[in-house]
This record gives structure tokens, C-alpha cells and sequence, in this order.
């Protein structure tokens, strides 16, 4: 394969696999990754306090991520940060050191020591309508990607 198949052909198609993990999607905000580890929260019916390392392990195993245990603990660790800067919203309590603002969250603890809990902050949504929501938007999203890959 020369130089300019390789551009035109397999970087491009990386590109485009790149951007569509990188960039949240309009419809949740979320990108594939957090929205799997919602998914896993949702599945475990997450209520107590669990390590990141071992909410990584169920993800992994539950949602079909294979990106690398390690770029699962950041996405998590970042869901959990409350810091300006850091999130909107956090849907994960950080119990345990998550980083600071003044490092950017790189200072945060190890997965094996950090714990999460999941919990919705806006005590006027209620959990069951919340889980219908994202099913549904997981659902339409996945029948628009079947839908987009039948036109081609």
C-alpha cells in the first residue's frame, strides 16, 4: 500500500471512527464510552459505593468495551470530578481523591483505591423514568446507525 492509499483510504476511516468516539452525541451529550458506563451503572442497579477498577472490569465484561482498562478508569474518574472545569454535571459521587482543578484531575487516585457511587443529583427526576429515557435514546440511536449503514 503507498503513501496516498493509506491517507486517502485507512486514515481517513480512522478519522472518522476517532472523531465519533472523541465528540459527545447532540441527542444525550454523552460519548460511546460514558455512555456505556451509565449502561453498566444502570444494568449492576448500582446503589453502593463500588472501586473504579472493579466498575471497569463489569463494564468491560457487560458492554463489549475494548478500548483498554485504563481509558475506561479515565472515563470514569472523569464523571466522578467536581471540580470547575471538569463536567457539567457529575453522575458519579467521587469518594476519594479525583483530582484537583489547579492539575486538571491528573493527580486523582488509583482505580483500586477511588470509589464511585452512582446517583442522580436532581432529586426531581426519578430513577426509573431516567433508565426509560436512555434506553430509549440508546435504542433510536442504534436503529439510526443500522438505518445509516443500509444506505450505503
Amino acid at each position: 500500500m503507498n503513501c496516498s492509499d493509506f491517507i486517502n483510504r485507512e486514515l481517513i476511516l480512522f478519522s472518522q471512527a476517532d472523531n465519533a468516539r472523541s465528540i459527545p452525541h447532540l441527542l444525550d451529550g454523552f460519548k460511546p464510552s460514558q455512555r456505556k458506563v451509565l449502561f453498566a451503572c444502570f444494568k449492576k442497579k448500582l446503589k453502593n459505593e463500588i472501586k473504579v477498577a472493579q466498575l471497569a472490569g463489569y463494564i468491560g465484561e457487560h458492554s463489549a468495551y475494548h478500548h483498554g482498562e485504563m481509558s475506561l478508569h479515565g472515563t470514569i474518574v472523569g464523571m466522578a470530578q467536581t471540580f470547575c472545569g471538569s463536567n457539567n454535571i457529575n453522575l458519579l459521587y467521587p469518594s476519594g481523591q479525583f483530582g484537583t482543578r489547579r492539575l486538571g484531575g491528573k493527580d486523582h487516585a488509583s482505580g483500586k483505591s477511588a470509589l464511585v457511587l452512582f446517583y442522580l443529583m436532581n432529586s426531581c427526576v426519578q430513577y426509573e423514568v431516567f433508565e426509560i429515557r436512555v434506553l430509549y435514546l440508546a435504542f433510536m440511536y442504534f436503529h439510526l446507525i443500522v438505518f445509516a449503514n443500509h444506505m450505503h
